[in-house]
């Protein structure tokens, strides 16, 4: 009964430990991801752009630019080629998307495009000005999280401590994980570090990610 106790404690100390993980490369991975959106929006609305003064139709320059554009990019591309082409609503467009990261690039997007219907400026300075500005975004952003990787390494430092504690007390015949697996006490102990080691990670990812800009 004592064993199966104290597995428990252990299990639910590893899950908390696996959550935590897990949440870290999501956010790591969300963050690239949102990058590589933002710069494949870029990089197709320079192609978009360049068919505009080349004296192309927005819907001819829309498909040109989904042409070498990544299959999110290319896929948003066609949607506005299909929806200038039909005169429609070109916020439409956004609705599409479902990812977060590309639909707020792509909302900037059909705002400029929009603007620029309504007021009759040059659809290819305003779709340039908004390129311009998602470029200079994504390499602001670049920037803080290159200053951030000093903060990053720092809080990952302090969550390895415990466990650098729990191995000089072994490499010290002091045995700490018997204590914690074996007894009642030790167990809440293990689980209220691990919740509390965890929610410090939680902590300090919440910092430094929103010292990072959207």
């Amino acid at each position: 009964m004592s064993r199966s106790r104290g597995r428990l404690g252990a299990l639910l100390a590893a899950t908390l430990l696996a959550v935590t993980v897990r949440r870290q490369l999501r956010t790591r991975t969300e963050s690239r991801q949102t990058l590589t959106a933002v710069d494949g929006l870029a990089e197709a609305l320079r192609t978009l752009v360049a068919g505009l003064r080349a004296g192309a139709h927005p819907a001819t320059a829309a498909d040109l630019a989904a042409e070498d554009a990544p299959p999110q990019i290319a896929t948003a591309m066609r949607a506005i080629a299909a929806t200038a082409r039909l005169d429609g609503d070109i916020a439409a467009v956004v609705n599409s998307v479902r990812t977060p990261a590309l639909a707020t690039a792509l909302g900037r997007v059909t705002t400029a495009w929009q603007l620029a219907q309504r007021y009759g400026l040059p659809l290819s300075d305003v779709l340039d000005a908004t390129r311009r500005d998602l470029e200079q975004r994504a390499r602001f952003t670049r920037q803080v999280q290159a200053r951030m990787a000093g903060p990053r390494l720092s809080a990952l430092a302090l969550a390895m401590l415990p466990a650098v504690g729990l191995a000089l007390g072994a490499a010290m015949g002091a045995n700490p994980l018997a204590v914690f697996t074996g007894t009642a006490l030790g167990q809440v102990l293990l689980v209220t570090g691990v919740a509390l080691l965890c929610a410090g990670i939680a902590w300090s990812t919440r910092i430094t990610t929103r010292a990072v800009p959207r």
